[in-house]
């Protein structure tokens, strides 16, 4: 499996799931512009075997968060 990876979910539905950079064998996700609800949504590319994400990923709050901030770039994770 790659480190990032694009799911699609129905139309206007997408994620960007990638391996937890703080926790190894977890993998945590964000939610793909555009998506119909009201929370935080993140712009990307829509390159989804390198896709670049923007703006940052800030892993804070809630009981799963691990605190890690950074980026989604072509691909890689940065940060």
């Amino acid at each position: 499996m790659s480190d990032v990876r694009i799911e699609h979910y129905g139309p206007s539905r997408d994620r960007c799931w990638f391996k937890c950079p703080r926790r190894p064998g977890h993998e945590c996700h964000v939610l793909l512009k555009p998506w119909p609800i009201n929370g935080n949504t993140w712009d990307w590319d829509h390159n989804e075997q390198a896709p670049t994400l923007s703006p940052s990923i800030n892993c804070n709050g809630g009981d799963t968060s691990c605190g890690w901030h950074g980026f989604i770039q072509k691909g890689e994770i940065v940060g």
